[in-house]
């Protein structure tokens, strides 16, 4: 069994220059469009790799999970950056199966994202530990951050069950705690140095 770490999100400061230190060259993209995919959609990794072109509904906003975990179908939103990202890689890449390809043709490896992720982390020096779960973590917290309804954010990810969608937001912080805290006018209280 391996070690458990610590849940760590990523700020939306640390997505952007994670999301920037890909090349501009084909596999590059590939691997940015990956990443892109997971952070703004929360897919497993798993799910992101079987992503077929027919899965792609780019006009509509979504795509289709076909098999996700306990072999369930689902349909997620996908931003527009995404859908930017997406119609590019489709168009570059050429005519195979999967949209997330080896140069062959065939399906990547999870094995193969887990090094870029984790390379690609050090490289940049976020200081944390960057893998493909970390994702759906960090989605999640940033989806609540903005206010969606944890309801929408459990079909978004898959759960079965709305208390592991609670225990991904909750244990890095309630959303709306803080932010209640952070609404307090604490104009009034004076505070003075100690002598």
């Amino acid at each position: 069994m391996g070690s458990k770490y610590p849940i760590e999100v990523l700020t939306l400061g640390e997505v952007s220059k994670f999301l920037s230190a890909f090349p501009d060259t084909k596999e590059g993209r590939r691997n940015r469009t990956m990443a892109q995919v997971m952070y703004q959609t929360a897919l497993r990794c798993d799910e992101m790799l079987s992503l077929k072109v027919g899965d792609l509904q780019l006009d509509m906003g979504c795509l289709t999970v076909q098999c996700g975990k306990g072999g369930k179908r689902r349909v997620v939103g996908i931003g527009e950056e995404v859908q930017i990202r997406l119609r590019e890689l489709v168009r570059e890449r050429g005519t195979h199966q999967f949209v997330f390809a080896t140069r062959a043709g065939g399906k990547i490896d999870s094995g193969y994202v887990r090094r870029i992720f984790a390379r690609t982390g050090k490289r940049i020096c976020i200081g944390k530990r960057t893998h493909p779960h970390q994702c759906r973590h960090t989605a999640a917290f940033h989806f609540a951050n903005q206010g969606i309804d944890y309801r929408i954010i459990q079909r978004q990810l898959g759960h079965a069950n709305l208390a592991t969608t609670d225990r991904y937001i909750a244990h890095l912080g309630d959303p709306q705690v803080i932010q209640a805290i952070r609404s307090v006018d604490w104009s009034p209280v004076e505070v003075r140095a100690i002598k």
